[in-house]
């Protein structure tokens, strides 16, 4: 297993200059049935035009799981040298929005990254490997990842206290008490992974 992320390492990349934050996937669970809303993607990829698809950097570096590797999009002014250089493939937005399908049931965050030419890369990031999760929560800098302008709401008549929801939160908003499982809104960053996996619909994302 190879070392984490150093501070140095991760100070460095957050002293980069771009912006990054969390995109939300909005998710209905109902008797069993989850439809996957990826407008907030599909309209950065309509308006990007080509999209590549390549290797996550993070988890080929730390190799702390198993995840879905194939997880990351490259648009706009990086597209030329992601597939010049070889490192991501030219794809249909229909086939990058179903790589981010699978990687969002895998539990992993979608983060997009976006300098002053517009966004330039989507990332299926993990808490293990990944630095935008695993560095920055680690040194405490989360103020370096933006939220996606959701939150999620907890409806307490309606949760069964299963716990699925603690093992997709990976911000620690969840949180289970002694009245059964808490919401802590200040720490959600809106990225929808407890909406899916809630059985009883408990779990909705609402706009800040």
């Amino acid at each position: 297993m190879a070392e984490d992320w150093t501070e140095e390492e991760t100070r460095r990349h957050v002293g980069e200059g771009n912006d990054t934050w969390v995109i939300p996937v909005n998710v209905t669970a109902d008797a069993g049935q989850r439809v996957l809303n990826f407008w907030h993607v599909e309209d950065v990829l309509k308006r990007a035009g080509r999209i590549a698809v390549g290797e996550c950097d993070c988890r080929k570096k730390m190799r702390r799981c198993d995840h879905t590797l194939e997880g990351c999009l490259f648009t706009g002014p990086w597209y030329d040298d992601a597939v010049k250089e070889g490192y991501a493939r030219p794809a249909t937005r229909e086939e990058a929005l179903a790589i981010l399908k699978r990687t969002y049931d895998e539990g992993l965050v979608l983060i997009m990254a976006e300098a002053d030419e517009g966004p330039f890369k989507i990332c299926s990031c993990c808490p293990c490997c990944c630095l935008q999760l695993a560095g920055l929560k680690k040194f405490g800098m989360e103020y370096a990842l933006l939220s996606s302008g959701y939150v999620a709401a907890h409806d307490g008549d309606l949760c069964t206290s299963c716990g699925a929801c603690l093992e997709r939160c990976h911000f620690g908003a969840a949180t289970r008490g002694d009245g059964g499982i808490r919401l802590e809104p200040e720490k959600c960053f809106g990225c929808g992974l407890c909406v899916g996996t809630c059985p009883s619909g408990a779990r909705r994302l609402v706009e800040k």
